[in-house]
C-alpha cells in the first residue's frame, strides 16, 4: 500500500514537472516531492499514515501562512528602510521577534499533536526528513535551481543531503 502512494505520488511529481512551469504547478511538485520523502522515510502503515496525514497538512498550512507573513514584513523592510523613524524601525524589529515567536509557538503546538499519532522515533525521523528535503531545495538553488527535466537534482533528497 505505501510503495502503490509512493508510485502515485512520484508518478504525480513526473507528470507536474513536464507541464506548465508557472508557480502553482512548482508548489504543487515541491509539496508532492515533500510528501512522497517524508512517506517513504517515516515508513508509515496506514494506519498512522490516516492519522499523521490530516495533522501534518493543517501544520504545513499553518506555516505557510507565517512564511506568507514573513515575506510581506521582509518586503516591507526592504523597500522601507531608508524613509523609517525610529519609533518604525523599532516596530518593524519588533515584529521580527514576535514572528520567530510565533513560528516557534507553532512548532511546540504540533510537536505535541505529532507525538499523539507518532512514535519518538518516527516523529525524530520526520524532523530529519523535514530538514533534508529543506537542505535539498537550497542545494538545488545554489546549483542553479532553475534546471528543468530529468536528472540528479529534480528528484527527492537523498540520504548524503542533509
Amino acid at each position: 500500500m505505501k510503495l502503490l502512494a509512493y508510485i502515485f505520488i512520484l508518478q504525480f511529481t513526473i507528470c507536474s514537472a513536464f507541464s506548465q512551469n508557472n508557480q502553482t504547478n512548482r508548489k504543487e511538485k515541491l509539496k508532492a516531492m515533500k510528501v512522497a520523502f517524508i512517506t517513504e522515510k517515516l515508513d508509515l502503515s496506514s494506519d498512522e499514515a490516516q492519522k499523521f496525514w490530516p495533522v501534518y497538512n493543517e501544520y504545513d498550512k499553518a506555516r505557510e501562512e507565517l512564511m506568507k507573513d514573513r515575506k510581506s514584513l521582509m518586503k516591507s523592510c526592504k523597500d522601507e528602510t531608508t524613509v523609517l523613524t525610529d519609533k518604525e524601525a523599532e516596530e518593524l524589529a519588533d515584529n521580527f521577534i514576535k514572528h520567530e515567536t510565533d513560528e516557534a509557538k507553532l512548532m511546540e503546538e504540533y510537536h505535541t499533536k505529532f507525538k499523539k499519532v507518532l512514535s519518538s522515533q518516527k516523529l525524530i525521523k520526520l524532523y530529519q526528513a523535514e530538514r533534508q528535503f529543506k537542505n535539498h531545495l537550497l542545494k538545488q538553488l545554489g546549483q542553479g535551481g532553475g534546471h528543468r527535466g530529468p536528472g540528479p537534482h529534480n528528484g527527492p533528497p537523498t540520504e548524503d543531503e542533509e
